[in-house]
């Protein structure tokens, strides 16, 4: 009898030392460049569907079966025009919390490597580029939602984020360029060395909120530092808020609360006319 229990334990060991050389083996061709890259082909034409907008991938990368990065990920608006830009794109998550969380599908961490943004409002009708594409993350939550389909607006988040040498730039196409050494020009401007850790990130609905610890940017042409950034910020279709406001920039200091209100998201392209700001 304590033979076949020896022969049974040996059997369950060499078993399940196979298996986890099976999937040891199993990540390491996935972390090859090669493979990497047919990853990228395969998932691009998913993600381009589920977006509706063409993206570019250079590499998928595999590292634990709850870790993933993509290299080289590029975003183009409408107009053919690259809108989003992310050298590296680190997640890391839970399978339940993601795939069986209900209502709250979850990512533990992300980490943006070097992130670019570019805000662009057309020539023609003033329409900005990134617009729709925020629209359809938002409806892309609802759809991928695994809560009741008549019950309340699917909760998106992220419980961890970085930004790392991240930029954003914003070109108003109806506007000529008038920036120098000592004036900015709202219309057309670029915020480099952007670094911040977030916290608690969340889409619901048509609202988008987050929390910014050590937000840090400058504006180089000016000379113009943000040296801390510190809130509670949200944005929807009617308004836009800073809680728990903690800015400096220079030598200036704002603290507290800024509030802006506006008929609708557009109105913030002349939020000097058409939104109504408040600090408290």
């Amino acid at each position: 009898m304590v033979k076949y229990l020896k022969i049974l334990a040996k059997s369950v060991l060499y078993g399940l030392l196979g298996i986890f050389l099976l999937i040891f083996t199993f990540i390491l061709l996935l972390r090859a460049p090669a493979n990497q890259m047919l990853l990228a082909n395969y998932f691009r034409p998913i993600i381009q569907r589920e977006l509706g907008y063409p993206v570019e991938i250079k590499g998928i990368q595999v590292k634990f079966f709850d870790e993933l990065s993509l290299s080289g990920l590029k975003v183009h608006d409408p107009w053919g025009k690259e809108m989003i830009y992310i050298e590296h794109l680190d997640v890391n998550f839970s399978i339940s919390d993601l795939f069986l969380g209900g209502d709250k599908p979850t990512l533990d961490y992300v980490r943006l490597l070097r992130p670019r943004v570019h805000l662009i409002l057309e020539k023609k009708q003033g329409r900005v580029n990134i617009t729709h594409f925020v629209d359809q993350i938002i409806a892309w939550v609802r759809r991928n939602s695994t809560g009741p389909a008549n019950g309340p607006s699917s909760t998106f988040i992220i419980r961890d984020a970085e930004i790392v040498d991240g930029q954003f730039l914003l070109d108003n196409e109806r506007d000529p360029q008038l920036g120098n050494a000592r004036h900015f020009d709202l219309s057309h401007f670029s915020i480099s060395q952007i670094n911040s850790k977030l916290k608690q990130f969340y889409v619901k609905g048509d609202t988008i909120g987050l929390e910014t610890i050590g937000f840090k940017a400058q504006h180089e042409a000016t000379r113009l530092r943000v040296k801390r950034l510190n809130t509670h910020f949200m944005i929807c279709d009617k308004q836009m808020r800073f809680d728990q406001l903690d800015l400096a920039v220079n030598d200036s200091y704002i603290a507290n609360q800024f509030l802006v209100n506006y008929q609708e998201i557009n109105d913030l392209t002349e939020w000097f006319d058409k939104a109504n700001m408040q600090a408290n």
